[in-house]
């Protein structure tokens, strides 16, 4: 049925919102060592010397962030072993330390670390993984990740931190110390494999 020109409601019959609109407070402005979070256009309003002084404000912010110390006991802390201090620890990663340690407490039974790129995340959680084997060499660890090249990636990286870091007190087996899979001196080796069989027809093409 087709609807007539005429057959439509005059304007004044429509029904229109009328609550006024309650603006929202803005949130609080970030700050610099005390100082507001200034945008471009407000710092280039600044005189020469003003700007000289909330640059060196900023970078003293900057400093005083990166010299947070590792949380004990946790990946940030291998890291800061192995490393000799020049891993930094900010606040985000201080959170997903912490997070591994009450997983390696059983705080916790599962974790999921979401932030956006290059932010660490796979960056600790080689670091998670190094901990981790300190912690308790007899575990086996899954590295999984979008190609098969990286996986192995992080899988060697780790592989070659504990080969070259005595320190952590861990030794690969030597007859099984592959990229693809190894294994820490003294573990017993796993009776069957957990790959799929997807993952095993990739490994044999050359």
């Amino acid at each position: 049925m087709t609807r007539r020109e005429d057959d439509r409601p005059p304007r004044s019959a429509v029904p229109r919102h009328t609550e006024p609109v309650t603006a929202q407070p803005l949130a609080p402005a970030q700050t610099v060592g005390g100082l507001p979070w200034l945008t471009d256009e407000e710092f280039l309003l600044l005189t020469p010397d003003e700007q000289d002084l909330y640059l060196r404000i900023l970078q003293a912010d900057l400093e005083q962030e990166d010299a947070r110390p590792p949380v004990p006991d946790s990946p940030g802390a291998i890291a800061e072993l192995v490393t000799g201090g020049i891993e930094l620890h900010p606040r985000h990663l201080q959170l997903v330390d912490e997070a591994y340690v009450a997983l390696d407490r059983h705080e916790i039974d599962r974790l999921l670390i979401t932030m956006p790129p290059q932010h660490g995340k796979s960056s600790r959680a080689r670091w998670g993984s190094l901990h981790r084997l300190t912690r308790r060499p007899e575990d086996r660890i899954v590295v999984a990740s979008a190609e098969l090249d990286l996986a192995r990636e992080h899988t060697r990286w780790v592989r070659n931190t504990i080969e070259t870091h005595p320190e952590l007190n861990l030794a690969t087996a030597r007859d099984r110390r592959s990229a693809r899979a190894w294994d820490l001196d003294g573990q017993p080796v796993p009776r069957r494999s957990y790959r799929p069989a997807r993952a095993r027809e990739l490994d044999r093409r050359p």
